[in-house]
């Protein structure tokens, strides 16, 4: 896929959802997005997952998740904040995951079937793996929010009513 149709394919996503673009999307910003996911895939060894982020790939819903996290997170640091706010609402509308813009989320993660899943402001390691259901928050403790600290390769799953890190 070309880092052009990206661009236009996403801009024509954001048109239909929004009509105050005053920020604009740069092929600049597709080209880090495409960066950061092409060398996260390329550390994955799952079915469907490769190096090349393709044009099929906007359509498998868990690579298209990290690609929009990604573009929101690059378009955040170069202080376009109300684009920044559409692409992560836009990530939200199309695969229900709450992956806010300001997290940083490592280099190589990947989400399975992320329907459902919240991502806080926690630290997380590489090589880290989510699935549905999924959330990580923070605990208020006399005023003040704890977030966890997450140190090693690790899996969160949604089994029978709960979440477990395995």
């Amino acid at each position: 896929m070309t880092a052009s149709k990206l661009l236009k394919y996403i801009c024509k996503q954001l048109e239909f959802f929004y009509i105050d673009n005053d920020e604009k999307l740069d092929l600049s910003d597709v080209l880090s997005a495409l960066e950061k996911v092409n060398f996260c895939f390329s550390h994955i060894s799952a079915k469907y997952y490769n190096a090349n982020f393709s044009l099929k790939d906007v359509h498998h819903t868990s690579k298209y998740t990290v690609f929009l996290y990604y573009l929101s997170n690059i378009v955040f640091k170069k202080n376009k904040l109300t684009l920044a706010s559409q692409i992560y609402a836009l990530n939200k509308m199309l695969h229900s995951v709450d992956m806010y813009y300001e997290i940083e989320l490592p280099s190589v993660f990947m989400l399975e079937h992320p329907v459902g899943t919240v991502l806080g402001r926690a630290k997380y390691p590489d090589y880290f793996c989510v699935y549905q259901n999924c959330t990580v928050g923070g605990v208020r403790k006399n005023n003040k929010i704890y977030y966890p600290e997450f140190e090693n390769s690790m899996e969160l799953k949604q089994m029978g009513g709960g979440m477990y890190l395995v």
